[in-house]
């Protein structure tokens, strides 16, 4: 019989960096719009998020699906910066 504390080969505690109380719903879209206001700027791109968050982007993208749509879940929309249309030749 496996140990509770396995998963596979690895420890539980491994994997239990999502499955923290402070990384409910509530705590993420807090921690996107702390460090959308402490970035400041037009935009809130990934690179900036990862530098500043305590939560991974990973993380945020499997909660709500996307980056637009942790954006908009968190009141801040207007700060995703959509990708230019590619230019035709």
């Amino acid at each position: 019989m496996r140990s509770n504390t396995m998963l596979g080969d690895w420890p539980m505690n491994s994997f239990a960096l999502n499955f923290l109380p402070e990384y409910s719903d509530t705590a993420i879209l807090d921690e996107l719009r702390r460090v959308a206001a402490a970035v400041g700027g037009n935009t809130l791109i990934l690179s900036e998020f990862s530098k500043h968050s305590k939560v991974g982007v990973t993380t945020v993208r499997r909660r709500f699906g996307s980056w637009p749509a942790a954006l908009e879940a968190a009141g801040i929309a207007h700060l995703y910066n959509k990708p230019a249309p590619a230019r035709k030749s």
